[in-house]
């Protein structure tokens, strides 16, 4: 298969490690099948706000997030509490959570900023 730039700018084999790298570069072939299933589970992605009843799953995802992200292992209690006064103050933040085909897929929080140029929060 040869790498082109565009319809006119077709690459030999001999090169094609150099323009492997290059982000402008695509390959000649059909997008993979695959790539049409994995885009048809997105488009049936739900986002909704977190409920209580999403601690369980709000504190697993951070308790892998932490592991993976920053090779942390956190206090579930201590995390457990923290997940609770979020989901209990508004005030405090936000969770919103991503489900596909009704089960929770993904998280992700929100919290305010307090502004001093402001005053308040943003």
């Amino acid at each position: 298969m040869g790498l082109r730039r565009n319809r006119n700018d077709v690459r030999d084999a001999s090169r094609e490690d150099e323009f492997r790298n290059d982000f402008r570069v695509r390959p000649t072939c059909k997008k993979p099948q695959h790539l049409r299933e994995i885009l048809m589970q997105i488009a049936h992605v739900q986002v909704r706000p977190a409920v209580l009843s999403d601690h369980a799953a709000i504190v697993d995802f951070n308790l892998q997030l932490a592991a993976e992200t920053e090779d942390k292992s956190l206090d579930r209690e201590r995390l457990s509490h923290g997940v609770t006064a979020l989901l209990n103050d508004p005030g405090k933040g936000r969770y919103f959570v991503a489900e596909l085909d009704g089960r929770l897929a993904g998280q992700i929080m929100h919290t305010w900023e307090w502004s001093d140029w402001r005053n308040g929060t943003i």
